[in-house]
């Protein structure tokens, strides 16, 4: 191991923990529970951002964003339908289990939005790194602010 990719590990080693721990900081007034789940929503968002580029690199070649972005998102119904079945209420799969105002507000924003957005980072895996990817897709719940407040949702100051 050379001199130079040592002092990189170590760097990247040194930024990952600074991160975890601004979370840390940063949510512990909230409970643990937050805590934990702002990290493992940050680690396992690396972990699949990594893995498309890897997918997406040489030997795979993977050209394909949108069947990607298929998979992660019946992935996703799936995993929800299990968890409102486990809970009990399968009903809260459904649309109408909402208010359609409601549902306009909340729900559109979002369901137009993060295709989107997942879209154009795994295209964007393709052209640039990875780390490039994150810091670029820290844009995406901004971007989904905004239009959830066209679409009519009030936002409090703190949640800008």
């Amino acid at each position: 191991m050379t001199t130079a990719s040592l002092i990189s590990q170590v760097c990247a080693i040194s930024l990952t923990v600074s991160l975890f721990v601004a979370i840390y900081v940063i949510l512990r007034s909230r409970g643990l529970r937050v805590v934990l789940s702002a990290s493992l929503f940050v680690a396992f968002l690396v972990a699949t951002q990594l893995s498309v580029k890897i997918v997406e690199s040489k030997p795979f070649n993977w050209r394909y964003p949108g069947l990607l972005t298929t998979l992660h998102f019946s992935c996703v119904v799936v995993a929800v339908s299990v968890y409102w079945t486990w809970r009990g209420e399968p009903r809260k799969i459904f649309p109408w289990s909402i208010p359609l105002l409601r549902w306009v507000k909340t729900v559109v924003p979002v369901a137009i939005s993060q295709p989107i957005s997942v879209v154009f980072n795994n295209k964007a895996m393709v052209y640039a790194g990875a780390g490039v990817c994150a810091v670029i897709g820290t844009l995406s719940p901004v971007c989904t602010a905004v239009i959830s407040s066209c679409c009519g949702r009030r936002l409090t100051v703190l949640s800008w």
